[in-house]
């Protein structure tokens, strides 16, 4: 999901929607925000 190589580096068809919601809520800083737009398993 998170390529820092790529460009655009966020792949958001690299992981399922439940593992970039687990992966920006880790977040620390809290610089990451998502928005479901499916509806949440």
């Amino acid at each position: 999901m998170f390529d820092v190589a790529r460009k655009p580096w966020v792949t958001v068809t690299g992981a399922s929607a439940d593992e970039i919601e687990r992966q920006v809520s880790a977040c620390p800083s809290g610089a990451l925000s998502f928005e479901r737009l499916d509806p949440a398993s």
